[in-house]
């Protein structure tokens, strides 16, 4: 930060794809603090903290994405349940959502086709009004071929211009 950071991306997974590794009450407990103490040195230079965490997070969806501090979430894995547009219709006004392109699906093993109907729907439900960064819903891993990235880069630029026309 000290350095000039433009943006912290931090975080260890604290879920799996049915739910949190812990009960909400221990969430509120040991992890909610950590992150508000993360969040508030990253306000204190003004840098936004984006938190990643895959799984699903429903039992813990309203203290995770709205007291914790932090200004945005990235994974938001589909095979976990995920739909990041029911975050964008709920919280899309009070935090960036990042992420939610399938790396286990359509990217991995899916046509270009359908990498690029992926990319287009993301795009135009998440990105208007803004808060949405296009990304892979965990990483761009080893078994998704690069022909498959990119397609997925091709079809950003291609949708990906505001104002979102789609």
């Amino acid at each position: 930060l000290k350095l000039g950071a433009d943006l912290i991306l931090g975080g260890q997974d604290i879920c799996y794809k049915n739910g949190p590794m812990f009960s909400p009450d221990h969430y509120e407990r040991f992890i909610k603090p950590s992150l508000l103490a993360i969040a508030e040195m990253c306000h204190q230079y003004d840098v936004p903290y984006l938190r990643h965490n895959d799984g699903n997070i429903t039992a813990i969806e309203k203290p995770f994405l709205l007291e914790s501090g932090i200004d945005g979430w990235h994974a938001i894995e589909p095979c976990a349940g995920m739909d990041i547009c029911y975050f964008k219709d709920k919280y899309g006004d009070k935090i960036t959502l990042a992420g939610n392109i399938d790396c286990g699906g359509a990217l991995e093993s899916g046509t270009p086709a359908e990498i690029r109907h992926e990319v287009r729907e993301k795009i135009k439900h998440c990105a208007p009004g803004g808060g949405y960064i296009i990304a892979s819903s965990n990483s761009i891993h080893s078994a998704i071929p690069g022909r498959n990235y990119q397609i997925m880069r091709d079809a950003i630029e291609e949708f990906g211009h505001y104002p979102i026309d789609l």
